[in-house]
């Protein structure tokens, strides 16, 4: 089964680079694994504390950071001598006008996203009684931020484009956004549900075991696209499914208690349509990686999948955000 859309040609051959020049990538990773680990160890010295140490005198910083991240890890992949590679195919403009239209849509999706979340952050936090909420808003800028970055440093400059063991092009930096994403909308649903009347005290548990099931989810999801060897992709990919899943539980439990905690104010539906809003879409994205691994999908097909999965992935932060504060 093939969708209606022209196959790029496959990636040249890939060469990884010479130790030398993979030393900058590794030091970048190794920086990015020590602090993340360092702020969850810090979580347990503080109950009650978010993993990121982020509250609402803070949150602003998820702007940089996350926005940071991925550009940094855009340009280690460079630094280590990997080559640049558009998602989209060379003529795609004039072959398939319509198409392409859909493909760049992200950038001005997000794009608008976020200057509509901006400003309504600042008209909140000046006026009206909900300013004391305008805070909430910074991990979502921060998501459409780094999700508009990732699109537009692909399509402007080119992604990293390894080779993964299906022989298809693997975008690194993909992963990097999906676990930017997915870390900050734990980070902003506890911020929301931290704030409830009567929130559970193990709320903070749950999300320490988030924040630590999503790189393990993540990471053990590309090794298991990139290695050549059976058994360990077969471990890996066996190993982020159960991440992936065990995520998905955590944050149906946090979700559960703004449901809970809305019954009196008649909100309780939102939350149900959110709980089984988010187990589709998050679905979604393994479904599209299964159909690219059985190679029934074209590397463009899928990562138009991809753009459809982000959209609906993202907008439900937004909705989280709304049903807390109503």
């Amino acid at each position: 089964m093939k969708l209606p859309w022209h196959k790029p040609p496959p990636p040249p051959e890939f060469e990884k680079p010479p130790f030398q020049s993979g030393l900058l990538l590794g030091t970048v990773l190794f920086l990015l694994a020590l602090q993340y680990l360092g702020a969850i160890l810090r979580s347990l010295r503080q109950p009650g504390s978010s993993v990121a140490l982020l509250n609402k005198d803070n949150s602003y910083l998820c702007m940089p950071c996350y926005t940071g991240v991925l550009l940094l890890f855009h340009l280690a992949l460079i630094g280590a001598g990997y080559e640049l590679q558009s998602p989209l195919p060379a003529g795609l403009p004039a072959t398939n006008p319509l198409l392409f239209l859909y493909m760049v849509s992200p950038v001005v999706g997000f794009g608008l996203l976020l200057f509509s979340e901006f400003l309504s952050w600042l008209f909140t936090s000046v006026l009206g009684p909900a300013r004391r909420y305008a805070y909430f808003r910074h991990p979502i800028m921060a998501v459409h931020a780094s999700t508009l970055l990732f699109y537009v440093l692909s399509y402007s400059q080119g992604a990293v484009a390894l080779q993964d063991r299906f022989g298809r092009p693997l975008y690194p930096v993909r992963y990097v956004h999906w676990f930017l994403s997915v870390s900050s909308l734990g980070q902003s649903v506890y911020m929301l549900l931290v704030n409830l009347p009567n929130s559970p005290h193990w709320l903070s548990d749950v999300l320490m075991r988030y924040m630590l099931a999503v790189p393990m989810c993540f990471v053990s999801g590309f090794v298991a696209s990139y290695s050549d060897a059976l058994l360990l992709s077969m471990a890996c990919l066996a190993t982020s499914f159960a991440a992936f899943w065990y995520m998905l539980t955590l944050m149906l439990r946090m979700l559960r208690v703004g449901e809970l905690a809305s019954v009196a104010t008649g909100n309780a539906p939102q939350f149900v349509a959110i709980r089984i809003t988010i187990t589709i879409v998050w679905h979604g994205f393994t479904v599209v990686w299964l159909l690219a691994a059985a190679d029934y999908i074209t590397p463009l097909t899928e990562h138009a999948l991809y753009i459809a999965c982000d959209f609906m992935a993202k907008y439900l932060i937004l909705f989280v955000s709304i049903a807390s504060i109503n």
